[in-house]
């Protein structure tokens, strides 16, 4: 017990990665089938869905009293980071597959950094702008694999495009909600992030 406490969190993030990495082999099957602007709008009115009973079972409001600038906050990176980057992420699932898409991926953590660098202040190290030149050399390098996956140049280019504004948009939705999370529930503001995406 006390080896699983003591790595609690490491545990948190691989069940994150499994649970992820099925999710999008699901989102890319339903794909095949279903437009990335009607599959993001299931997902967004069953998650809005199952959020409601969810918020009231952990003793919370629908309905907080927080300023409407905390309300603004939160629909806006709803809107950004649900509502318009997921529909961009299956636009790009679909154009570049599974695999590729996983590399475009890695665009999301040095858009958290530097835009928590510009909104929040914080801090780089040397050895983190290293990480983020190694990332960003990466993704770069997907529009070189036209021969591996049999894709043009040209589709693989705006399958990069459509998921870096994704990993952007969704980067920005978290970066700017992230002082409302400190001060109010995970769950109940992620029920009104849903709902406005």
């Amino acid at each position: 017990m006390g080896f699983f406490e003591n790595h609690i969190g490491e545990f948190w993030a691989l069940m994150t990665a499994i649970t992820w990495s099925s999710a999008v082999i699901l989102f890319k099957k339903s794909g095949e089938t279903v437009h990335p602007l009607g599959l993001s709008l299931f997902r967004t009115v069953l998650a809005t869905v199952l959020f409601v009973p969810t918020v009231w079972l952990m003793g919370h409001d629908v309905f907080h009293e927080v300023s409407s600038t905390d309300y603004a906050i939160i629909l806006l990176s709803g809107l950004l980071g649900i509502g318009l980057a997921d529909v961009l992420y299956l636009q790009c699932l679909n154009t570049l597959g599974a695999s590729l898409t996983a590399i475009v991926d890695c665009l999301y953590s040095p858009s958290v950094i530097a835009l928590s660098m510009i909104w929040l202040g914080e801090t780089l190290t040397l050895v983190q702008f290293v990480g983020v030149f190694l990332i960003i050399s990466a993704v770069l390098s997907v529009t070189g694999m036209r021969k591996a996956h049999q894709l043009p140049t040209r589709t693989i280019a705006l399958g990069v495009l459509w998921g870096g504004l994704a990993m952007i948009l969704t980067a920005v939705s978290i970066v700017i909600v992230k002082p409302v999370l400190e001060q109010q529930s995970l769950v109940w503001v992620n029920l009104w992030r849903t709902m406005a995406g």
